[in-house]
């Protein structure tokens, strides 16, 4: 027993000296599948985002591989609607893309 306590000591360190983030070190996801519409929720995420001058980033997975222009149109006046001064659409299913 005490065999296996060290070397699941041994495991966790290492695991916790080589992990990875990517992002920032502080920062905040919300994920709210489906059709988001309650006004605490986009409150909170304009909140936690820095405020209404802040840059929101909405990432329409939801919606599945295809993302109309108009679909685009139509979250970015959302969230202009409910607070945001500035909104960005993310939708790819490149990762290339994803990750600049």
């Amino acid at each position: 027993m005490r065999a296996f306590f060290i070397l699941f000591t041994i495991v966790l360190g290492q695991s916790l000296v080589f992990a990875q983030t990517t992002g920032p070190e502080k920062g905040h996801l919300i994920i709210a599948g489906g059709v988001l519409k309650d006004k605490a929720v986009f409150d909170k995420f304009i909140e936690l985002a820095g405020g209404s001058d802040s840059h929101i980033v909405v990432i329409p997975t939801a919606g599945g591989y295809e993302v109309t222009e108009e679909a685009i149109e139509r979250l970015t006046q959302e969230w202009i609607n409910r607070g945001a001064s500035k909104v960005s659409i993310l939708h790819t299913t490149n990762p290339d893309e994803s990750n600049q």
